[in-house]
């Protein structure tokens, strides 16, 4: 794997013309995907800035950018446009790190619209000569035309009792108190993960430390909260952010993850008081970084929309090599049902069906090898034990494996045998249990990743892959199943 050094991770990027040989290069890679958004070049991590603008029916979506390569270094924000979050129109660099206040990066943030127009937030990373880091809170504009206009200075700097880690400020309008907030992911000066709340009348200034979110239950609960975002689904407030430096169960190594907590909210009070246990926003092996589209409320209160990085920090991918990475998930409708976040795919994404590929029903349960015509949507009905295998070989081994059991509602998920092994050292089994059993599954298949999304969003379960094509890793093959339909997206 290539080493970076200081110089090759800070380098700036004068023109879009710079990177087109690298563009030139990755464009032929059997793992870019078909119906993903994934970087033009370089590294893709967290999405950003994911809103709705209602005066012109379209979605602003920027994802956190790298240019030179599949590593970390000097952040951009790149800017995609869409009219259904199916198909992107390519809006070119959002924010460039070109000033003072982010010489060392643009990080994550979010957006709000108020009165008609849009505005920006987000971590300017800035080190002085010494490298002393200094995460400062910036605006932007989003103007009419697409283009992004930084405010000149931090609309805030960083806490001084709290450790140089505070990023990703999410923000949003509270009805009840007529103020704006900007919660920021924090990390205490005894390494305890943690939120701080900011408040103001005014977008542009007036910004003031409230103070610390108590999240009872959660006060010491990994190191660092990354990514932190509340939202309020019909009459219940989520709580989602990314815990790390901890070990969950089931969990195996990893210490980066994406938890969500259903919940009361009193901004005044400063306390979000959980009603259950956290949850996991997905079971699989790839996913951080969730960010939910700010004003949906205009299409539909009782719902959210989220994307999340296909990725983990601190991992390491088979396209490194090829010098890039990164993907985002799907765009995903959120719904609350019987205290439990129901995630379904855009109904979108079905309209983007080409031709159906395979079909098979029966009274008696089904054992097929098919061959996976990426990207694609497989739909499978169960109603007793099953295991399927993904991107094995013809003969039905090697792949990613879905093994579950009816009888105490275990599914097993392992991807141990995959000839091209993906950070093994965080873990390749997960083991979920199911309430009240599977009986549905959605399978979206693209390139070098899977989705799965059980009984119509009650778990959602995701992974990158990257199958040996060249020596026949391209089937499914099913054992146990009722029902199969797929299509090519």
């Amino acid at each position: 794997m290539r080493e970076w050094t200081k110089e090759e991770r800070y380098k700036p990027l004068n023109s879009i013309e710079e990177i087109l040989p690298l563009e030139e290069k990755i464009k032929n890679s059997l793992y870019r995907q078909g119906f993903h958004v994934q970087p033009r070049s370089g590294l893709l991590n967290d999405p950003n800035g994911f809103i709705y603008d209602d005066d012109t029916k379209t979605w602003h979506l920027f994802y956190q950018w790298f240019p030179w390569g599949a590593t970390h270094g000097l952040k951009y924000w790149y800017h995609l446009t869409s009219k259904d979050l199916v198909k992107y129109e390519d809006a070119g660099i959002g924010i460039k790190p070109d000033c003072d206040m982010d010489n060392k990066g643009a990080y994550s943030g979010s957006a709000i619209k108020h009165n008609g127009e849009i505005y920006i937030y987000y971590t300017g990373n800035h080190r002085d000569e010494n490298w002393v880091r200094t995460a400062y809170t910036c605006c932007a504009k989003l103007e009419k035309d697409g283009s992004v206009n930084k405010i000149k200075d931090p609309i805030f700097a960083p806490e001084k009792n709290y450790s140089e880690h505070q990023r990703d400020p999410k923000a949003f309008y509270d009805e009840k108190s007529g103020k704006f907030y900007i919660i920021i992911g924090a990390r205490s000066m005894d390494d305890r993960g943690c939120v701080l709340v900011y408040e103001s009348s005014e977008l542009t200034s007036g910004w003031a430390l409230k103070g610390e979110l108590k999240v009872e239950g959660y006060e010491h609960f990994g190191k660092m909260w990354e990514c932190p975002s509340i939202e309020k689904i019909g009459e219940d407030y989520i709580f989602i952010f990314s815990p790390q430096f901890i070990k969950l169960p089931g969990r195996g190594e990893v210490t980066n993850h994406n938890i969500y907590l259903i919940g009361d909210l009193d901004i005044e009070s400063l306390t979000f008081k959980p009603k259950g246990d956290f949850k996991h926003l997905d079971l699989g092996f790839e996913f951080y970084a969730a960010q939910c589209a700010a004003n949906t409320d205009s299409i539909d209160a009782s719902t959210k929309i989220l994307s999340a990085w296909m990725g983990l920090p601190d991992a390491v991918y088979f396209t490194d090599d090829e010098e890039w990475s990164g993907c985002l998930t799907l765009p995903r409708e959120l719904s609350i049902s019987n205290g439990k976040l129901i995630q379904k795919p855009i109904s979108a994404i079905y309209q983007s069906k080409k031709e159906e590929l395979y079909s098979f029903s029966g009274a008696e349960n089904i054992t097929e090898i098919l061959e996976i015509n990426s990207p694609s949507l497989f739909e499978f009905e169960v109603d007793n034990d099953f295991i399927i295998n993904f991107f094995c070989d013809k003969d039905g081994q090697n792949g990613i494996t879905f093994n579950y059991s009816k009888n105490d509602n275990i599914l097993k998920v392992s991807r141990k045998e995959l000839k091209r092994k993906i950070n093994p050292e965080f873990g390749e089994e997960r083991e979920v249990h199911f309430k009240d059993g599977i009986k549905k599954l959605s399978c979206f298949i693209d390139n070098s990743s899977i989705e799965i999304f059980f009984n119509d969003g009650e778990e959602v379960f995701t992974s990158r892959i990257f199958p040996d094509y060249e020596g026949g890793d391209k089937y499914i093959k099913t054992d146990g199943l009722l029902k199969i339909n797929a299509f090519k997206l």
